[in-house]
């Protein structure tokens, strides 16, 4: 096929940075699933964010399914390694929705009946858990129904879920950096998975953009991302560093107190 063409070289700059790209999202994800699994509460995460974030994964994994019926058409003819390469795009953001998904699925498991979760606090992680469930399969049978029966909206429902995954991600951050501000310090929020993901979100961005197939659609969510992470990133560290400059000087004090002689009149 001639428009299997791009794809018969395909190992050059982008496909190793896509490789490296691909590893390090799941990577970027687990010191914050095993924060939650080691605190087992969800302290500090707002529901919201997690809600707004996995349907963003979501938009994002339909929109990449929807607009890469060229890679699926050229895989039948290229070699397994070539198709590798050709999907890498769709493998990556996967990879991220599912880890994503992961921070739900960990904090409903380990942080349940926990004395440090408040009941209402999991409550809400059920509507949350329940409301993705539903968006996804909503989004997944539309999915599914455009792209075998009405061909023709292909374009236009990817784009839709492309700019439907921009405002989410791009709104996801609000009300973690709210809760952030609100309860001065990280809590359960991983600051090691914001230092990988804001500077990979960019990589990503920029390596989505440069893949054969792809639209700014697929990129624009995981550059908002990146941006507004970065503000994120930048509010728990300093509160994190000024808790504990706070913590170092009331224990300089409290061993001054402890150390000073008592004078009897």
């Amino acid at each position: 096929m001639e428009n299997c063409s791009a794809f018969e070289d395909p190992y050059g700059f982008n496909f190793y940075l896509s490789v490296w790209l691909a590893i390090g999202i799941f990577v970027s994800y687990v010191p914050q699933h095993v924060r939650i699994i080691r605190r087992k509460t969800s302290e500090g995460i707002s529901p919201y964010f997690l809600l707004l974030g996995i349907t963003s994964g979501v938009c994002a994994l339909f929109n990449i399914l929807l607009i890469s019926n060229n890679i699926y058409e050229c895989c039948s003819i290229l070699s397994g390694g070539k198709c590798f390469a050709a999907s890498l795009a769709i493998i990556q953001i996967f990879i991220q929705s599912v880890a994503a998904a992961l921070i739900l699925v960990f904090a409903l498991i380990f942080t349940r009946n926990q004395r440090l979760e408040p009941k209402e606090d999991y409550f809400e992680l059920v509507q949350v858990g329940k409301s993705c469930l539903t968006f996804s399969v909503i989004g997944g049978a539309l999915s599914i129904y455009i792209y075998f029966f009405n061909p023709s909206a292909v374009g236009f429902v990817a784009d839709s879920f492309g700019i439907l995954g921009s405002i989410l991600a791009a709104i996801q951050y609000f009300p973690q950096i709210y809760t952030t501000l609100h309860i001065q310090h990280a809590g359960s929020l991983s600051i090691p998975m914001m230092c990988m993901q804001t500077p990979g979100g960019f990589a990503w961005s920029f390596s989505l953009a440069m893949r054969e197939g792809t639209k700014w659609s697929s990129w624009m969510p995981y550059f908002t991302a990146a941006f507004l992470q970065g503000i994120l990133l930048a509010i728990a560290v300093y509160f994190e560093l000024r808790n504990k400059r706070r913590a170092k000087t009331i224990s300089e004090s409290t061993e001054t107190t402890e150390n000073t002689p008592l004078i009897l009149p």
